[in-house]
């Protein structure tokens, strides 16, 4: 049988717990759109930098309750390899 969330508890859910839903669904149209223009490996190194930047900030400033955790040198040296490799796969 399949456990299902009771309704008041869904209701209970601070409004910021609905946002994943809504950016899910914006995040598949958005990759269904840029695909074909882009091409599929730009795309997702696009969307994987992209994330990884959000969440080094999310973190930083302990957003979405999350615990903080902040900025280092070593973290802005991951991001920015991974940025960088962004541009080698545009060329």
């Amino acid at each position: 049988l399949i456990d299902r969330t009771p309704l008041a508890t869904v209701r209970q859910a601070p409004p910021w717990a609905w946002i994943g839903g809504l950016y899910g669904a914006f995040f598949v149209a958005a990759v269904a759109f840029a695909a074909p223009r882009l091409g599929l490996a730009l795309t997702l190194t696009l969307t994987i930098g992209a994330q990884l930047t959000a969440a080094v900030i999310l973190d930083h400033f302990g957003l979405l309750g999350l615990d903080r955790s902040p900025i280092t040198l070593a973290r802005v040296a991951g991001v920015t390899c991974i940025l960088i490799g962004v541009l080698l796969v545009r060329r």
